[in-house]
């Protein structure tokens, strides 16, 4: 791991990879194979004991640090293991059923170089299904602290963060079988903003390890739902880290009665506009009626006349007729 307080310019990226030897993970390694960023470490941590050796030749010409402690790991416990074992200057995680596009980590190392104020960037992500297809979820959420306190929207694979921060104690929680990484994420936000691109570099899989960045709206409050749990563990130990003007921001960003107050009167203007709209159409439709009805009696009118004329013209036609005979008769 670096020691240098100003990174170079070619950073060596370490990408901590978990496996427990999924058969996705020959399309995980092919994806870092293809990155267009030059400088890159695999740390390959064999979570489930068993070797990954033969997984190898998928990651090209990168090379790969096998990492075994000849135990099977807990998602925490590889994670750890992995972060005690890199080397790079800027470090990221990519699990063993997911993959980032050919430009991710160049995009997120450009982003990472033009914000020197930031040590960790992620990008958005792209869920896809069990077989590797596109769902309609994105993940491209702007940082906002208080978000993060009450979800966590940042896949780990998105995101690139430098390896000093490690230097203030952040690790993961072996403690928590789920939420490992939001508990990370938190982690390191207490030492460095984030900052997010909207570059579309990164693909997970439905189902997998990075899911819980995507519980379900009706799981997760649920105390009898493993999430619930995880959710209510995570707030337990947090609560006693945030401070109270922490705390105090996040109740702020929670509360929505100004907005909801807003809401309800737009919506009682706009009903009161549509009632309005409505009534016109009523009014302008029983204009239109009369007009129908005045516009018919006077077709029916004018019928008459037309009748009217055409008896007076047949009339007209019969006198010119008894007129002319008259008149030879006089001759």
């Amino acid at each position: 791991m670096s020691t240098d307080t100003a990174l170079p310019s070619n950073k060596l990226i370490s990408i901590i990879c978990r496996s427990i030897g999924r058969p996705e993970l020959k399309q995980t390694l092919a994806s870092v194979a293809k990155q267009s960023y030059p400088t890159l470490e695999i740390i390959l941590v064999e979570a489930s004991a068993e070797s990954l050796s033969d997984f190898q030749e998928f990651a090209g010409s990168v090379p790969v640090n096998f990492v075994s402690t000849g135990k099977k790991l807990s998602l925490s416990a590889a994670a750890n293991a992995g972060l005690d074992a890199v080397k790079g200057d800027c470090i990221m995680f990519l699990d063993d059923d997911d993959w980032i596009s050919e430009e991710h980590i160049t995009n997120l190392v450009d982003a990472l170089n033009s914000h020197s104020d930031v040590k960790a960037v992620y990008s958005s992500t792209q869920k896809v299904s069990v077989d590797g297809k596109q769902t309609k979820e994105v993940f491209d959420q702007t940082f906002d602290s208080r978000l993060l306190m009450r979800d966590n929207f940042i896949p780990i694979h998105s995101m690139l963060f430098e390896s000093s921060l490690l230097k203030s104690g952040c690790r993961f929680d072996e403690t928590f079988d789920i939420f490992e990484d939001w508990d990370f994420w938190l982690q390191l936000n207490q030492h460095t903003n984030f900052f997010h691109i909207s570059n579309l570099g990164a693909f997970y899989r439905a189902g997998g390890d990075s899911e819980t960045a995507s519980e379900e709206n009706s799981d997760r409050y649920l105390s009898s739902n493993l999430r619930g749990q995880g959710r209510a563990n995570l707030f337990a130990k947090w609560l006693k880290i945030w401070t109270g003007e922490q705390l105090n921001s996040l109740l702020g960003f929670l509360d929505q009665t100004e907005q909801i107050i807003e809401l309800n009167n737009e919506v009682q203007m706009s009903q009161s506009r549509v009632h309005e709209s409505n009534q016109e159409l009523i009014n302008l439709t029983s204009q239109i009626r009369e007009k129908d009805t005045r516009a018919h009696e006077s077709n029916l009118e004018t019928i008459e006349l037309n009748k009217k004329i055409g008896a007076i013209s047949t009339r007209e036609h019969e006198l010119n007729l008894n007129l002319s005979k008259l008149t030879d008769q006089l001759r």
